[in-house]
């Protein structure tokens, strides 16, 4: 094949290293899709932090209050509830799992054997 019909193959057409108009510009689901998306959490209150340190306080808060399932700590920015859990054990929280349920989140999908943890006890000193 020739250098000029390989190039061209590649959509370069010989003009290597210019660009073709198309420029990539970011945009959010919020952009795309205002009207359908609620306004997130955090962004009334920029001191919300994602660190994992940050995620296994709010865990802590929120389990405090009573039985808590894993969309409720989504809601509250927590992804990865299972692994910060995990964490807290190790840290010497007890937390078990106390049931599995059904749950229909707020479109309406069911999200069956959602875990629901509960705060037994503390470790004796205050570890995090």
């Amino acid at each position: 094949m020739s250098a000029s019909r390989r190039d061209n193959a590649r959509g370069q057409a010989g003009e290597v290293g210019k660009a073709n108009g198309y420029q990539r510009q970011d945009s959010t689901a919020r952009d795309l899709f205002l009207e359908s998306l609620p306004e997130p959490v955090a962004a009334n209150h920029p001191h919300v932090s994602t660190a994992g340190e940050a995620q296994r306080q709010r865990i802590v808060e929120m389990l405090q209050t009573g039985p808590k399932h894993t969309l409720d700590f989504r809601r509250a920015g927590i992804m990865q509830s299972q692994t910060r859990i995990f964490e807290l054990r190790a840290l010497g929280y007890d937390i078990p799992t106390v049931s599995r349920v059904t749950i229909y989140d707020d479109q309406g999908f069911p999200h069956r054997g959602v875990a629901v943890y509960e705060l037994v006890a503390e470790p004796a000193q205050g570890v995090l």
